[in-house]
């Protein structure tokens, strides 16, 4: 063909669809994820989802609290951890309730087959079955006036050892997260004693961890309340015991 009757006319553009268009259509590309860097899974749903960020969470504080609590945001707000600690309040209290029923039916036959069972014994049982379902009821409440007196108990521990801190927003999430011990409460008959204890040493780890206050006075201060309130206790017993007699 000759040259002066070709034809000129540019091609269109190829068409280079987005790679992170999947039908490959040639729509607007996805707008990029948010940076949630040191984010708990809880409260990075987006890329956990809901059940998955709450078992990731559980999972991260019990095996390596260290390293939960040492890349953690004290700048999201309280929505995130308040809801955690409430959900754990509330299974750990559901647990209990079950455990209880369980073991109160396996008392009452037991006494049943020896014939020893009472009527006194079945309202007594029937007595705490009912408190431990008013329990449950009352668990998301009682799970938000805990965290709430647990955190500015220790935070007032805070501004006393170490004014330093990063505020109460870090106390209250150390608080809240460590409340996934609760999930220890799973364990039959000796559930409850090691939530105890493992709660107490992820509070310090947390607290460490946030604030930057040293092991030591974490403890202090995670401990000390624990122990003025024990001794309270038993100084009022042994009041009421003397005014009493």
């Amino acid at each position: 063909m000759d040259d002066d009757h070709r034809d000129d006319t540019p091609f269109p553009p190829s068409h280079d669809p987005d790679p992170q268009d999947e039908f490959g259509d040639g729509g607007p590309p996805s707008p990029p994820r948010p940076d949630v860097g040191g984010l708990p899974p809880w409260e990075d749903r987006l890329h956990h989802g809901i059940l998955g960020g709450f078992l990731t969470t559980v999972a991260q504080v019990m095996t390596a609290p260290g390293r939960f609590f040492g890349d953690h945001p004290v700048d999201r707000g309280w929505l995130g951890p308040v809801s955690f600690a409430v959900i754990m309040g509330v299974l750990a209290a559901a647990v209990g309730w079950v455990w209880s029923t369980m073991f109160s039916g396996m008392e009452l036959g037991m006494l049943s087959m020896l014939e020893e069972l009472s009527a006194e014994s079945a309202t007594d049982t029937a007595l705490m079955q009912t408190f431990q379902s008013v329990g449950v009821i009352l668990s998301p409440f009682t799970s938000l006036a805990f965290l709430f007196i647990y955190a500015g108990v220790f935070h007032l521990g805070i501004m006393l050892l170490h004014p330093d801190g990063r505020g109460f927003e870090a106390t209250l999430r150390a608080v809240a997260y460590g409340n996934a011990a609760y999930v220890l409460t799973f364990v039959p008959m000796c559930g409850g004693l090691l939530m105890s204890v493992w709660t107490l040493v992820i509070y310090a780890i947390a607290l460490d961890k946030l604030h930057g206050c040293g092991a030591g006075k974490a403890a202090v201060i995670v401990i000390a309340p624990m122990l003025v309130f024990v001794c309270g206790c038993g100084a009022l017993l042994g009041l009421t015991g003397l005014l009493a007699a």
